[in-house]
């Protein structure tokens, strides 16, 4: 579908410094390679590149680059289909002053998930989910009894809710404990609710999954783990 973004991410590493930047969060570089992240400090498109790419490619590559610049450096993810095709990326710049996120995808593949395309059968199956804001978020939950994917953002769009509510019968939120998630939590599961999912939200008191296991440790996280599954009995 998109051959020039899925040789990019085919190829992509992740640099001792992103395995720092991982470290320091109290991630395991497991969970950094179940979501495939990977690391760049620059991007330069290739006359070859801009030759073969397609617009909307050259589009989100062009963009890139420039997120990276700006941050020097970045973190980044694939976002897949659920064919598995590479359609868009969420990132995080990685500089000194670095806190911007960056989020590529195609509105036509239903502004997918991330971190969900490995674990999409298992979806199916238990008809149940956990969603999360960003990345690190969900590499903090990585072992979750349920499949985690990220949102990138506390927004969850109508067109998101009318695919969820395809799939899936049980929907648990793990947003950040702030305004903004509570909020886009809240209007998600009314949303949800009107398609006959069951959806509700945990708290956490903390900020973000991310901050509770580097605060409370895994012992945190496995009581977390518990009470999704206790919500997704059923499902």
């Amino acid at each position: 579908m998109y051959p020039v973004l899925d040789a990019l991410v085919s190829k992509a590493t992740l640099s001792p410094t992103g395995e720092a930047f991982i470290l320091a969060r109290g991630l395991s570089l497991q969970a950094a390679k179940n979501v495939e992240m990977f690391s760049l400090g620059g991007l330069r498109v290739s006359p070859q590149t801009r030759t073969s790419a397609s617009p909307e490619e050259l589009d989100c590559l062009e963009k890139m680059g420039t997120f990276i610049t700006q941050n020097g450096g970045a973190m980044l993810v694939p976002m897949r289909t659920m064919s598995g095709s590479v359609v868009g990326f969420q990132g995080r710049g990685i500089g000194i002053k670095a806190h911007r996120w960056f989020v590529m995808p195609y509105e036509k593949f239903y502004q997918p998930l991330v971190g969900l395309h490995f674990r999409i059968d298992e979806m199916l199956q238990r008809r149940a989910v956990v969603l999360v804001e960003g990345v690190f978020d969900h590499m903090a939950l990585h072992g979750s009894p349920v499949p985690v994917a990220s949102v990138g953002g506390s927004i969850v769009s109508r067109r998101r809710v009318e695919w969820l509510s395809r799939f899936v019968k049980r929907v648990v939120f793990c947003f950040d404990d702030d305004k903004a998630g509570r909020d886009g939590a809240n209007s998600a599961i009314n949303q949800l609710r009107k398609h006959e999912v069951r959806a509700t939200s945990v708290s956490y008191r903390v900020g973000d999954p991310n901050d509770k296991l580097r605060k409370y440790g895994d012992v945190s996280v496995q009581r977390l783990f518990a009470q999704i599954k206790s919500l997704t009995l059923g499902a």
